[in-house]
């Protein structure tokens, strides 16, 4: 008897689920599936959905077999199958499904063809579309986010390959975060091991595409942007600042400004302006002032870096807090800010000079101009208390401390050309901030008693007569 007829004899005994798998398949993959036969094994798995699980297993294992025979056509044509499995049947037995499907998405990333992991992550995103009954709380998506940020790097020698082997990486980010983010009992992405492999991919396609000097916000929705990886990258980085929950923005900024300083992005800090731009207009307002900290904070970490440096995470501190005060975020936060402003004043003059270099004064001029731009755009009550604090700060009776006495002065005349005094015991209510401007007025350094009646004429004028005293001879 010839062996085809066995063939056929056996196939009869065979589970009707691996018979309806089979016949979905031509004999030619170029024909593609065969519809009548596709329809009849969804229709059998909606009727039946305790062989779901079954069918996903007999599925996974022809993609197995065929990506190790390297039948890519075919395994175009399983993924095809399962991807309609996966839309048409919405039931508790999906979750069964759903393990072959995740495993044999894993099996595709792990080959050397690009096809193939390009097509595991438009599965994945289709997975990532579906809205599950049940959380799965044993489900993990370490591997994915790993395989994802992988690709996102890719160096392949086809710049058309190797485009959308990037584009492919991204959006398969972008389908574990909005999967994580929907589930609030499923594995969670807030964490440094994760952010720490998503932050870099995407900043790498940001900054590897984007020109420097391209700050326009892109079309997200219009087609010839949805092929771009630096437009799919910063749609992404927004939807993962749009979702931050509380407490976890150092999870996410930690890795952001890493990245920024091993690749030496903030000089020029076009692109780092850029990113914060973006961040500060997404992120929760009641959010920003905690950007605005860390930010802070890192600046203080870079005391040791060169001043130019300094100088440019400064000018995308001074533009951060603009935002927050311009979209009405800074509340108790106003002190802390300041703070962190004085605190760099001290470190500058805690430095040891011999001669103060250019660079550095130009540092201290900035943080200045930072606390002025930020006072100006706070109510007067808060600049009262801006400068209360500020006066506050300066040292009277440390010979040693001229420096900061000095430099803090040239902060509160800043601050007290954008205030305008109404009563002058709002000013002066404060016995402390009277006797420190006295000890300035009374100040052996003529540099020093110049800036206290600097400042004391800024806040007695009310009616613009400084410019007059200035020229006078």
């Amino acid at each position: 008897m010839p062996f085809h007829y066995c063939y056929r004899c056996c196939a009869a005994f065979r589970p009707r689920y691996k018979r309806l798998v089979d016949n979905i398949y031509p004999v030619n993959p170029e024909d593609g599936l065969i519809r009548a036969n596709l329809d009849k094994l969804i229709f059998y798995s909606c009727s039946s959905p305790e062989k779901l699980d079954r069918i996903g297993e007999y599925l996974a294992q022809r993609v197995n077999r065929d990506i190790y025979r390297r039948k890519y056509a075919f395994i175009t044509l399983s993924m095809e199958a399962m991807d309609q499995l996966l839309a048409s049947c919405h039931n508790r037995a999906l979750n069964l499904y759903l393990e072959s499907f995740l495993l044999t998405i894993e099996d595709l990333l792990q080959s050397d063809n690009p096809d193939l992991k390009i097509l595991a992550s438009q599965s994945f995103n289709r997975f990532a579309n579906i809205e599950e009954d049940v959380p799965q709380y044993h489900r993990r998506y370490k591997f994915f986010v790993e395989s994802f940020s992988q690709i996102c790097h890719s160096s392949h020698n086809n710049p058309d390959v190797r485009t959308r082997l990037r584009l492919a990486g991204l959006k398969g980010i972008q389908g574990v975060i909005r999967k994580t983010c929907s589930e609030e009992l499923a594995d969670s992405i807030w964490i440094e091991d994760r952010m720490n492999l998503i932050m870099p991919s995407l900043l790498f396609n940001m900054q590897d595409v984007r020109p420097l000097g391209d700050r326009r916000t892109p079309d997200f929705d219009s087609e010839s942007q949805q092929n771009d990886p630096s437009t799919i990258a910063e749609s992404c980085l927004c939807e993962i600042f749009k979702r931050t929950p509380f407490n976890c923005e150092e999870i996410l900024l930690k890795p952001l400004l890493a990245h920024l300083d091993n690749h030496s992005l903030w000089t020029p800090s076009d692109f780092a302006m850029y990113i914060f731009e973006r961040i500060m207009c997404t992120v929760p307002v009641h959010l920003t002032y905690r950007v605005i900290a860390i930010l802070m904070g890192h600046l203080e970490a870079s005391r040791k870096k060169p001043a130019q440096i300094r100088i440019e995470i400064n000018n995308v501190l001074t533009r951060a807090i603009s935002i927050a005060t311009g979209d009405g975020a800074g509340g108790p936060s106003v002190l802390m800010i300041v703070d962190g402003l004085l605190k760099q004043l001290q470190n500058f003059t805690s430095a040891k000079f011999k001669s103060v270099p250019e660079e550095d004064i130009a540092f201290k001029d900035g943080i200045i101009t930072t606390l002025a731009s930020f006072s100006k755009a706070c109510p007067d009550f808060q600049k009262t208390d801006i400068l209360t604090f500020i006066v506050e700060r300066i040292p009277v009776e440390k010979e040693n401390d001229k420096g900061l006495q000095r430099v803090l002065l040239e902060a509160v005349a800043k601050v007290a050309e954008h205030y305008k005094t109404v009563q002058l015991h709002s000013i002066f209510k404060n016995d402390l901030v009277a006797e420190k401007l006295t000890y300035g007025l009374l100040s052996p350094d003529i540099a020093t008693r110049l800036l206290a009646h600097q400042v004391l004429h800024s806040l007695l004028d009310r009616h613009g007569n400084v410019d007059r005293v200035k020229k006078v001879r």
